[in-house]
């Protein structure tokens, strides 16, 4: 299990589960039941359950690195790119 924010991506592809807090883009990469276990933030004891039950789980590794298949760093960078040309058109086009 890994618990922490920047390496999640890496880790799933991997296949290794995650257990996370609800923060930032975390909750986005989460398919529930099939890669990992997503908490609410601040509050320890749930963060411990859901640790506990995420370690007594069997996880398949095929199954987690398959949820994330489509968020390669390749088309994460091509959606970046979408955005960033979408934006700098609309900026242009509010100039004319």
């Amino acid at each position: 299990m890994v618990y922490c924010r920047i390496p999640s991506n890496k880790s799933l592809v991997r296949g290794t589960p995650l257990v996370a807090t609800s923060v930032g883009g975390i909750p986005e990469l989460f398919r529930p039941g099939e890669n990992g276990k997503l908490t609410p933030v601040q509050n320890p004891a749930v963060l411990a359950e859901t640790l506990k039950r995420a370690l007594s789980k069997p996880w398949s590794r095929e199954v987690v690195s398959n949820s994330v298949a489509e968020k390669s760093w390749d088309s994460v960078a091509h959606e970046v790119l979408s955005v960033f040309r979408s934006v700098i058109t609309m900026s242009c086009l509010e100039r004319i």
